[in-house]
């Protein structure tokens, strides 16, 4: 049953990017390693990591011809930083599709059965979440139990961060860069340049470039 209900909400994510890949492909992007699954999202976050700071490197190095290394690295932070794609996991509610709890038998009920829970652990939930605090370093979302009792799940920041870049890992894997692209834009990342600006900045480029070769500087040797 727990398989069945995280394949639904990655089935209901997966129509919302709007761009046809496996389904079980992105369950895996979405899966924390403290489900203990057979699969967690380590390895595509590997990979979407490197392949998101080579675009952004990429992006910014033709964009901006005029700016040294010291401000481009700066620049690529400031775009691809955790916070900065946790703002983004969160604009886009990913957190509800997250899974980052272990399955517990003993607390699953079938439906239209009433879960029985320890009354203890409920009251120590409660407790701490109760007040509506929260911290830029953790997400918590707030649902209702089939009993009609509050309970909150909490992620932390980088969770959500890392799952952004397993995401663009799976959808480069199974899809090119295309796929990639589309996910990161429908995130919010934008990296596409527009075909008139790249002949743009070439023509500049080759215009330095030109110019250069125009000096002659064996002629400018001093003796």
């Amino acid at each position: 049953m727990r398989r069945v209900e995280s394949m639904l909400l990655t089935v209901q994510l997966k129509d919302m990017i709007n761009y046809p890949l496996p389904a079980f492909k992105i369950l895996e992007a979405l899966t924390a390693a403290s489900c203990q699954e057979t699969f967690c999202y380590e390895r595509a976050e590997l990979l979407g990591d490197a392949y998101l700071q080579w675009v952004v490197s990429r992006f910014l190095f033709l964009k901006y011809p005029q700016k040294h290394e010291g401000q481009l690295t700066r620049m690529r932070q400031q775009m691809v930083s955790n916070m900065v794609l946790y703002q983004f996991a969160q604009n886009k509610r990913l957190q509800s599709f997250i899974q980052a709890d272990r399955f517990a038998p003993s607390r699953w009920a079938a439906p239209g059965v009433l879960p029985v829970f320890d009354e203890d652990t409920k009251d120590a939930d409660t407790f701490i979440f109760g007040e509506g605090g929260r911290s830029t370093e953790i997400e918590s979302e707030k649902g209702l139990r089939d009993d009609g009792d509050e309970y909150y799940r909490v992620l932390s920041s980088k969770t959500l961060a890392d799952v952004v870049e397993a995401l663009i890992g799976v959808y480069y894997v199974e899809g090119g860069k295309n796929a990639a692209h589309h996910l990161m834009n429908w995130i919010g990342i934008q990296v596409e340049f527009d075909p008139k600006e790249i002949e743009r900045i070439q023509t500049s480029h080759a215009m330095s470039q030109s110019i250069l070769r125009s000096v002659n500087f064996d002629a400018r040797k001093v003796p």
